[in-house]
Parts: C-alpha cells; sequence; structure tokens
C-alpha cells in the first residue's frame, strides 16, 4: 500500500513508515513520524473517505481541536485509494488516561467537547451525507434477527427485542433535529496531551441524525456523570427522550456491530467480544 504513495511522492521514501494496527474501514500507516496516511479497505471505505475529503475543509479551524487536513490524496483513477494528513499531537484518549486525569482537567475536557459538538451538529454540510433515521435502526434489527439470533438464547433474544421495540415503537425518540454527527466518537479517535484535548480523528460515520447518537461513546467510555457535564456545556436544544436514548437504546445496541462485524468478516474475536458484551449490558 504505501508503495502507492512513495511511487507518487517519492521525496517521502527516505523517512521511513510503519504500519499501525488498522480498522474495521482502513489500514493506517505512519510515514516519518509525522503524516498519517489512511488506506479504506473496503467501497463503502472508499466513500466515506471521499466524504471527509469534502466535509472536513468545512470545518478547518472551526471546531477548537485539531481535525485531520488532508495534504494527499489518491486521484480517482489510481488502483489503491488513500489519503494522508499531519499527525495531530497527542494520544489515544482511553478511559484510563481519563480517569487519571484532575478534577480541572475533566472540566476543562467537558467544556471542550461541549463546543467541538455544539458547533459540529450546527454545520450544514455542502454535501449529501446518508441519513440515520427510523428505517435504519428497523433495518440494523433484521439483520441483527438474520444473523445474531442464532447466537442467542431465548432469554438474548427477548431481550434484544424489547430494546428495538421500545425505541422503534415510541414516536418521541424521532422528535429531535436531524444534525451533522461525527459517527464514532469514541476513546479511539479523541487525542489528548497534558489533559488536553488536542484532536478528534477518523470522520468516516459523517452521517446526518439524531445528536444523542453523537453522545453515546463519551457515556461508555467514561460514564454517565461525566457525559451529563459535557451536555451542560452543549448549546443546542435536547428534546424530552435525548437522555434516555444516549443511556439506553444506543448504549444498549453497540455489542451488536461487533457480532455482525464479526460475521460478516469470519472474526470469531469480534463475534465472541460482542456477544460477551452484549451480557454484561443486557446483565443476562
Amino acid at each position: 500500500m504505501i508503495e502507492s504513495v512513495y511511487r507518487k511522492h517519492p521525496q517521502l521514501r527516505p523517512e521511513g513508515a510503519r504500519a499501525v494496527a488498522h480498522g474495521w474501514a482502513n489500514q493506517v500507516w505512519i510515514v516519518g513520524e509525522r503524516l498519517v496516511f489512511r488506506f479504506p479497505r473496503t467501497e463503502q471505505g472508499k466513500r466515506e473517505l471521499w466524504q471527509e475529503e469534502q466535509v472536513l475543509p468545512e470545518l478547518a479551524g472551526k471546531l477548537g481541536v485539531g481535525i485531520p487536513e488532508f495534504l494527499y490524496r489518491s486521484e480517482a483513477d489510481e488502483d489503491v485509494t488513500y489519503a494522508g494528513y499531519r499527525q495531530i499531537p497527542g494520544s489515544q484518549l482511553t478511559a484510563e488516561v481519563f480517569s487519571n486525569m484532575t478534577s480541572a482537567e475533566k472540566m476543562e475536557l467537558a467544556v471542550t467537547l461541549g463546543s467541538f459538538l455544539t458547533t459540529l451538529h450546527i454545520h450544514e454540510p455542502t454535501i449529501q451525507l446518508p441519513m440515520i433515521a427510523k428505517e435504519h435502526w428497523a433495518a440494523f434489527y433484521r439483520e441483527i434477527e438474520a444473523k445474531a439470533f442464532p447466537l442467542l438464547n431465548g432469554v438474548e433474544q427477548d431481550w434484544t427485542r424489547e430494546l428495538f421495540r421500545d425505541f422503534l415503537q415510541d414516536p418521541e425518540n424521532f422528535a429531535y433535529t436531524p444534525r451533522l454527527l461525527h459517527g464514532d466518537l469514541s476513546a479511539d479517535h479523541l487525542l489528548a496531551c497534558s489533559g488536553r484535548l488536542t484532536g478528534v480523528i477518523d470522520f468516516g460515520d459523517l452521517r446526518i441524525g439524531d445528536p444523542a447518537y453523537d453522545f453515546v461513546g463519551l457515556y461508555v467510555e467514561y460514564g454517565a456523570t461525566f457525559t451529563q457535564e459535557v451536555l451542560a456545556h452543549y448549546k443546542l436544544p435536547q428534546d424530552e427522550k435525548f437522555w434516555q436514548r444516549v443511556s439506553g437504546f444506543y448504549s444498549g445496541r453497540l455489542s451488536f456491530h461487533s457480532i455482525l462485524y464479526g460475521l460478516d468478516t469470519g472474526s470469531d474475536r469480534h463475534v465472541q467480544a460482542g456477544l460477551e458484551n452484549l451480557r454484561k449490558t443486557a446483565s443476562l
């Protein structure tokens, strides 16, 4: 993969490169310990990278933290798709890193994230993005039923049916104003240094949908108290079921993403991790 970059940008070869663990959608290389190159692994990943290339320049300088600024891009006719940006300072804001932050640092983090999400959610992109709406979740449930239910016992199946039924049948869950979403605001996409948020990366899941969706990663990684502090600094309206969706449906359905990904890619590790998390979440 990295050879495709070197052929087009031979000046980068002497700097050296190393591959880092790839995610579900991308293989990532670090060049010269200063540039990050992402290589989409699927056709969907290529479309999502294109979306990032269109939307992120519109957000540059507005979000209060660093975001990828693509300096290198493959051409449409190239065999390998990629994009490269300057590495943003900081390390992943893991739950362990968060737990070692002082109260003052956590407060500053909550203010920063509240401002970041307010500005992001206000932005109206110039391209059309996929919509996460009621039918998306209905289709997601049908996929769970078809693929994951054979792995679940009767009690687990009943819990899943109830989770989706209660969510889908309540019209108040869809009374929000659709907003631009990061779509995957989890610890591995938040960068921090010396107790401060320095960057947000991996906007591949940019979508239009429920603003509550962008708070579930914070809730799962850092807990309810901190997430509510972020919400206290979030300036957009919150409908009556906003918090219930964060702490209920959106967190409850997370395990199924890992299960389905594992089934689709043949990764038993992801399947088993998803099943284990499901049983913890549902206390089954």
